[in-house]
């Protein structure tokens, strides 16, 4: 046989073995990932453990590799404690895949660049596997965006990324890695509205009261003698504030249930309770949102001028948010699903007076809240969609019913908003720490800031008495939800003089 020949074949056979390697490699990482996938996909479907490799986090062994590992996480994610978590890494970790920060890099370095991209980082294993000698752990990290990330500068948006690590382990230290990361949750902070540009024009701002942290200031009325009523999110009460900024309980709910602690991640289902806003109507009354896992307390409260509350009329389901009344009595209720209610005057019923993408939140990628605040001049209905940044309009019929809804303004994330006798509207854009005036002509100017004490301003409203109709009060969460670094969180009410009268 001819020389040539036979290099051929050893080729050939050099070929074959190098394939057989590589397909065998191949297989192995896709047998992991189907496996890990499968397990943890059942995970979420199946309650409790599964045979004892399945577990969430706090059930995982305190003496086991999967515990030592999670414990080393948190420290390094939740504290830039290192030190536990480099103990368990061998020198030289192979590293597969791409990893939440979008980069195949070692793990520590990963973490540390999570952590000067986002303030008050937050993190959380909420799956652990442990398969032989690999261990899973499905983790999800939440923050506000304040350092360059991904090629994006700072946008403050709040963000919430998961993702997968996969180990290999040998006596018990880390020696391989496969990093996933969810591309959705990618494509969303990717996505996510940011600040809104606007001309700076400070209003003058005096602080009326302050309230302790851990406390969210959600909604605001103004009563005909003055006095602020504001909602404590997801709690029980309403305090009334007077022009002199004494702070008193208006009214306390009966729910029907002890109030939980206040849980903000909206990601998640979970048994809320208590209300979120509310709205005055001609006769004294108070109509409020209101979230309860009981779904005949779920929907629209009255509460009587006395600060005596009862349901009125029951949403299950809904994502309830903002609430207002047309100048006929009728009430109009936003659900952050993606809806708008509508409860006739005198009627305990609700219909759906309009449902619409303009209305809901961004398909597969939504992390805010769609429908939001909402409020009534004349005939028309505005509503913001934080989700995607803009403000709807919407313009009610003859009949009452909605016509077609359309873009108003967009590039604001906006939470809820006030409008003046000139039909001008001044935005709260919550996580983004600012008042925006958005003005019948298009113009946009920011009215208040950090500097002013509107951190966390979440709804304004502007004040009744003789001499002070061009104030608007502004209520704020003082940065619970999304904190400023360095920045003490107090929740705070502020009145700033705008020069503009409300309605």
């Amino acid at each position: 046989m001819k020389l040539g020949r036979w290099l051929r074949i050893a080729v050939v056979v050099r070929r074959y073995e190098r394939w057989r390697r590589e397909g065998e490699a191949y297989l192995e990482q896709w047998a992991t990932h189907l496996a890990v996938g499968s397990l943890l996909a059942l995970s979420l479907v199946l309650p409790g453990k599964m045979g004892s490799e399945l577990a969430m986090a706090d059930d995982v062994s305190s003496d086991s590799s999967a515990a030592k590992l999670v414990e080393g996480l948190s420290r390094a994610y939740n504290k830039g404690e290192f030190e536990a978590l480099e103990a368990l890494l061998e020198k030289d970790v192979k590293t597969h895949g791409v990893a939440a920060d979008g980069h195949t890099r070692d793990l520590p370095a990963s973490i540390r660049e999570l952590r000067d991209a986002f303030a008050n980082l937050q993190w959380k294993a909420e799956v652990v596997v442990a398969d032989k000698d690999r261990i899973a752990v499905l983790q999800r990290v939440t923050g506000v965006h304040q350092g360059p990330f991904l090629g994006i500068a700072p946008t403050r948006a709040p963000t919430a990324l998961s993702f997968v690590d996969i180990f290999r382990m040998k006596e018990d230290r880390v020696t391989e890695r496969w990093a996933m990361a969810d591309r959705l949750d990618l494509i969303r902070f990717l996505t996510n509205p940011g600040p809104a540009k606007a001309t700076l024009l400070a209003a003058p701002a005096r602080e009326v009261a302050a309230f302790a942290a851990g406390q969210f200031l959600e909604s605001v009325l103004v009563e005909e003698k003055g006095s602020l009523l504001v909602t404590h999110l997801f709690t029980n009460r309403i305090s009334r504030i007077t022009p002199a900024g004494e702070a008193s309980v208006f009214a306390e709910l009966d729910l029907g249930q002890p109030v939980e602690p206040l849980n903000l991640d909206f990601s998640k289902p979970v048994a809320r309770a208590g209300v979120v806003c509310i709205a005055a109507a001609k006769d004294g009354s108070i109509y409020a949102t209101v979230f309860s896992p009981k779904p005949e307390f779920h929907g629209v409260w009255r509460i009587t001028p006395e600060g005596k509350g009862s349901p009125y009329a029951p949403l299950p389901g809904a994502f309830l948010n903002g609430i207002a009344l047309d100048d006929f009595g009728n009430i109009h209720v936003a659900d952050s699903d993606g809806k708008l209610w509508r409860l006739p005057a005198g009627k305990r019923e609700a219909e759906v007076w309009l449902e619409h993408p303009l209305i809901a939140r961004r398909s597969f990628v939504g992390f805010l809240p769609g429908a939001n605040g909402i409020q009534i001049r004349k005939d028309t209905v505005y509503v913001t969609n934080s989700d995607t940044g803009n403000v709807i309009r919407i313009r009610i019929q003859p009949d009452r019913s909605a016509g077609k809804p359309e873009v108003y303004a967009t590039g604001i994330c906006g939470d809820d908003f006030a409008i003046d006798a000139d039909e001008n509207l001044y935005v709260t854009t919550h996580a983004f720490n600012s008042v925006i005036r958005v003005g019948r002509d298009g113009s946009r100017a920011v009215i208040a800031g950090p500097e002013q004490g509107v951190v966390g301003p979440a709804s304004a409203a502007f004040g009744r008495l003789p001499g002070d109709e061009d104030s608007l009060y502004v209520v704020t969460d003082g940065g619970l939800f999304a904190p400023i670094p360095g920045v003490e969180i107090r929740p705070r009410v502020v009145q700033l003089k705008i020069g503009t009268k409300g309605r």
